[in-house]
This record gives C-alpha cells, structure tokens and sequence, in this order.
C-alpha cells in the first residue's frame, strides 16, 4: 500500500497567485487520488514565521530557506516513522534541503519533487536585471537547494520541455515527467458573452519583477501606437499606478475578489512578458473565460502545441503593433467555446489529476 507524505508550503483558502494557485492544485489532486485508490495520505505545511535579522543570516549559512528549521526536519522524520511514510511529494524544488535530510536517514524511501520553474534560472533573470547584493544571495541559496532536490530525487515534475532541458544545464539531470500546470475553476460556463463588444485589452499580474517590465515596456511602446484602452489587475499592481497610468489609456487596479468580469469585458488578453520561467498561469486563466491571448514566446512557454488557436506571438514592438492594428480580433461564439475546450482538455484540474494518478502509480 502506498503512504504518502505531501510538503507544501503554507495552503491559502482562496489563492491569487499563480503559485499559490498551483500549491493548492498539488494538494487537491494528490489527495483527491489517494482517495480513489484507497492510499495513506498525510500533509505537511511549511508555515513561515517571522524571523529576527540574525536568525535570518544564521539559516541562509544552513541552507534553511522558506520555513526550513531544524525543529520541522524532526517533524518531518516523526511522520515518516510513526505513517510508515514510502513515498515523499515535495511541491517545490527549494526544498532540496529536505531531500537530502531523509534520503540520509531512508535510503528506500522515494521522493518526487514539483518544479514550479527551475528557480536558479529565474533568480539568474533577477539579479542580472536588478544586480543587487541581496539578488545575489538569494541567487546562491536557490542554486544550492535545487542541487539537492535534483540530486536527491527519484521522480522530477516539470512543467514543460524548456524547464527540463534549463535543470539539465544547470545539475546535470532532466525531468522524469513533464505534467502543464492547472487551475481549479470555479466560474467555467458554456455560455458565452456577446465576443464583439470587448471595451479593452487586458493585462493580469501581480506584483512581479516580470509582470512590472513587461507590461511597462507595453505602455511606453506600444500603446501610443494603437487605438485600444489597457486595463492592467493585479494584486499589489496599484502601487505602481503612478508610474504605469501615464496616458488617458490605461487604468491600473489591484487585488480584486473576481476576474470574471474584467475577463468578459476584455477584447483580447496581453502577456508581454520577457523574463521569467514555468508556465504562466494567466494563459490557461485566460483561455479558460474564452479569450485570446497576444504575448510574447516567454508567455507562450508550455502552450506552443496550442499556438495556432489560441493567439498571437509577439516578441517586438512592431509585432505587438502590427497585429493590433491591423489584425480583427472579434472571434465567434464557436471560437470562443474552443479556446475553453483547449483549456479543459489540457489545464484543468481534471486533465491534471490522470497525469498525477500515473505519476504516483
């Protein structure tokens, strides 16, 4: 019988982000798995709690990165003896430290690890964007973490080819699986609304490096070449209203309760996003209300095979202006319905947990 153990960080009731969206998926699909085939399951959180400066700089020198203690390691090793733990889920590959920790202690034991972006690639990204001494650091203990997750590991998630060929540069070992993100949704329809009257292009994001360049880039140009209002939504993005609200044309607005609307008022959906790793969450999030997407190959990343039928790519300023210019983007209601097709059959919850249930198997 298989007993297995999921780490996570810390579950949100009702996640924004795409990560906590993709954590709170792990979870549910795991579990909803162990339930069917009748397996052990256990989770275990990795709650942060505020540190001092001191404690903070004394864990960095351990590698105890993103909740990481010695007091949870014990915890960790008391479930595994008391549930006979065989078989170890870790959602995210900084916690390689953990890997390390059990392999040492049950050699038998297997551990697949969820790589939501090969993240010494991402942190690369930043600190040649920021070049800042805490990037730096930041840069150095991701790197040593995901040493040890893929060293340690039996089984490797990742979410498309890319990030599978970037670990393999990088330690040296590809993924074993590669299994698209997905998102649980709960405002899915077959009806759809009147695609003609879309008011605006639409830009979702949170506060992120990635998001905040890209879309800034938008702004200053591209817009001032098109004949389209911008609406940008994002949690925490209204700090940057000032900085991004430089023309009649654009309105920016922070952490809203539901995207639905902002969804189906929407022409099309923009994702200029130029850095970054993964999958981007707001392309399925898109698809899944029935909208097209005119983003960059970045932004593309995990949905190529989808290309053709989903949108545009865009990866220059006269890219984005040609085609927004000069391209109809009114689709039909059949086309619509098509584009949640492509997300249903490939993004949902439901198209996740078939590929979880082999993984486990």
């Amino acid at each position: 019988m298989k007993k297995i153990l999921l780490i996570t960080k810390e579950l949100i009731d009702d996640p924004k982000g795409g990560r906590e969206k993709l954590n709170k998926n792990i979870f549910h699909t795991i579990s909803c798995v162990c339930n069917k085939n009748n397996y052990q399951f256990t989770l275990y959180q990795m709650r942060n709690k505020k540190l001092s400066f001191i404690k903070k700089i004394s864990d960095f020198f351990h590698g105890h990165i993103d909740g990481i203690t010695s007091k949870k390691l014990l915890e960790i090793k008391n479930i595994i003896e008391k549930d006979n733990i065989n078989l170890v889920v870790i959602d995210g590959s900084n916690y390689g430290l953990i890997a390390k920790f059990l392999k040492n202690k049950y050699q038998n034991i297997q551990i697949i690890f969820f790589y939501h972006n090969v993240e010494t690639e991402f942190f690369l990204q930043k600190f040649k964007n920021d070049f800042k001494l805490k990037s730096l650091a930041v840069l150095v203990t991701i790197y040593r973490a995901e040493r040890l997750a893929t060293k340690f590991s039996d089984k490797r998630v990742c979410l498309n080819e890319r990030d599978s060929k970037v670990l393999n540069k990088w330690f040296g070992k590809p993924a074993t699986h590669i299994i698209p993100l997905s998102l649980n949704i709960d405002h899915y329809s077959d009806e759809i609304s009147n695609q003609s009257n879309g008011k605006y292009l639409l830009f979702v994001g949170g506060q992120f490096f990635g998001n905040f360049e890209g879309i800034s880039w938008f702004i200053k140009n591209v817009l001032k070449k098109i004949e389209y209002d911008l609406v940008v939504v994002g949690k925490n993005m209204d700090i940057y209203k000032n900085q991004l609200e430089i023309s009649k044309s654009v309105k920016v607005y922070g952490e809203q309760d539901s995207l639905a609307n902002w969804y189906e008022n929407a022409i099309v959906t923009v994702a200029p996003i130029f850095f970054g790793s993964g999958m981007k969450t707001k392309i399925a999030e898109s698809l899944s209300f029935g909208k097209k997407i005119i983003g960059t190959k970045e932004a593309f990343m995990g949905y190529e095979n989808f290309l053709s039928k989903i949108g545009w790519e865009c990866n220059s300023s006269e890219e984005f202006i040609d085609v927004l210019n000069n391209t109809n983007l009114s689709i039909s209601d059949d086309q619509a319905l098509m584009l949640k097709k492509v997300f249903l059959d490939n993004f949902s919850l439901s198209a996740f947990e078939s590929k979880v249930a082999s993984l486990i198997d």
